[in-house]
């Protein structure tokens, strides 16, 4: 209990702190980085980044802005873009399904010449299905008249990722474990209890049942107490009935239920009575017979052909249903509460995560009052060290106008994944050098208190004033002049 609420609290504080920092450990990370690629033994080798204190649009959001991610691997809505920002589950894990857009075309009514709907039927038992009538007449059939726009997708989340793992292996292995009858509500309560935030939930835990002669005794002494009847399904659809010697002969009869040739578990609230039943046969302890027929014109699944008279008219033909049903439980098990995996009550000043701010920052597109993103984490990196001789420096200076050796870098950080706080696949790339004198103009702007003492003994604005003395060079050596 609390586990994933003090998750989110220590991420949030976490963030808060680098907020609240971000531009002295920016200039400490990047001071560390120049050190260690110079050779550290002379004690004038120095480096550091402009700008100086990097300041980025960056906004604290509200609890609630956990949901979409969490719930539905989606960015918060003023973030998610389907271009720019398709956050971590989509770009990095992958978890992406193409659902198409909205189609454009016309219905369309297709095959007349075959047979139509049958009458189709019901049995007596109130838990059975129905039975439809074989293959159906003329069909409808959507005819597009454009592509559609592949622009619409789902994206699946952890708990998403993780029922559909589970359960997966929970239906092939636990059909009909406790396990399967808890795995779904009690993770959509557990979840509800943050979104939208649900008051206490409930769930019937178990108790069952499975001798039909004491559930059947409870239900005479205090009929409440049964909360559920379970019986197993076996409906079968045939050519032929049961008392016909080609009944179950290959091809001519097949099992009733979605399409699959296997039994099925049926559940109804309170308690239900299998000898209350009146077109049900008793066939051995705890087992139930329905048999009844319908009229179909045509079910190729049980090896009816559609056949015609001498009119041309379809000709109405018998299919049979054997289904049988067995009592399995009843289960008399109490509601319980949902524990709360989160430790808070209130909804005010809870954990909230932080991401850039969308709305000041551009897609290159050149608005106004938005910082265009491509330019937003460049940086200049400057490092120097003595490299005078060792003996007689001041006879060997080689007559140079600095007295250090100084290398300028720059580099671009960027995510080109997600450009999003979300998506930790931020990357940093060098670039050739560009723009000195905007460069020169930061390094300016600066007040030397911004400075860090560990940028070493040259002032800023010496630094300055040497880049500047290389501008005309730059400019060659970048190719911007000839």
């Amino acid at each position: 209990r609390g586990q994933l609420y003090a998750s989110m609290e220590a991420m949030d504080a976490l963030n808060t702190a680098t907020l609240e920092n971000i531009g002295e450990l920016a200039q400490t990370n990047a001071i560390a980085g120049g050190r260690e690629n110079l050779d550290i033994r002379d004690a004038e080798a120095f480096a550091f980044m402009v700008p100086v204190r990097p300041q980025l649009p960056i906004k604290r959001g509200e609890f609630d802005d956990f949901e979409r991610p969490v719930l539905h691997g989606l960015l918060p809505d003023e973030i998610d873009d389907k271009e720019f920002n398709r956050g971590p589950f989509d770009t990095i894990f992958g978890w992406r399904r193409l659902i198409g857009g909205q189609r454009q075309g016309y219905w369309v009514t297709v095959g007349g010449g075959g047979p139509p709907s049958g009458g189709g039927g019901r049995g007596g038992v109130p838990i059975g299905r129905g039975a439809g009538g074989g293959s159906s007449g003329p069909q409808r059939r959507f005819v597009e008249t454009g592509p559609r726009e592949p622009d619409l997708y789902r994206v699946t989340s952890f708990p998403g990722w993780m029922l559909n793992r589970v359960g997966s292996f929970a239906s092939s292995h636990l059909r009909h474990s406790r396990f399967m009858y808890y795995e779904s509500p009690m993770a959509r309560y557990k979840l509800g209890y943050l979104w939208p935030g649900t008051g206490p939930r409930y769930i019937r835990d178990p108790e069952m049942i499975s001798d039909f002669l004491e559930a059947a005794s409870i239900a005479e002494s205090n009929r409440s107490q049964i909360k559920e009847t379970w019986f197993i399904a076996a409906e079968m659809k045939s050519k032929y009935p049961r008392t016909d010697g080609r009944f179950m002969t290959p091809g001519t009869y097949s099992y009733h239920v979605d399409g699959r040739n296997q039994s099925d578990i049926r559940r109804v609230n309170g308690w239900m009575d299998p000898r209350e039943w009146p077109t049900a046969t008793k066939i051995n302890d705890w087992q139930w017979r329905d048999e009844w027929d319908y009229t179909v014109y045509e079910d190729r699944s049980i090896g009816i052909i559609g056949q015609r008279d001498e009119d041309e008219q379809w000709v109405p033909q018998t299919a049979y249903r054997i289904d049988t049903f067995i009592f399995l439980a009843v289960n008399i098990g109490e509601d319980v509460e949902v524990p709360n995996p989160h430790n808070f009550t209130s909804r005010n000043d809870l954990p909230a995560p932080t991401d850039l701010d969308h709305q000041l920052i551009s897609h290159g597109e050149g608005e106004a009052n938005h910082v265009d993103r491509l330019d937003l984490l460049n940086f200049l990196s400057i490092a120097y060290i003595d490299d005078t001789a060792v003996g007689w420096r001041s006879r060997f200076t080689g007559n140079k106008p600095f007295p250090y050796q100084v290398a300028i870098a720059q580099s671009h950080v960027f995510n080109n994944h997600s450009w999003d706080l979300w998506t930790q696949m931020w990357e940093s790339q060098l670039r050739p050098v560009s723009d000195v004198q905007g460069w020169i103009e930061k390094m300016d702007a600066g007040d030397e208190s911004d400075f860090p003492d560990e940028t070493g003994p040259v002032p800023p604005e010496d630094l300055a004033d040497y880049l500047r003395s290389l501008i005309e060079y730059a400019r060659v050596m970048s190719g911007e002049s000839n």
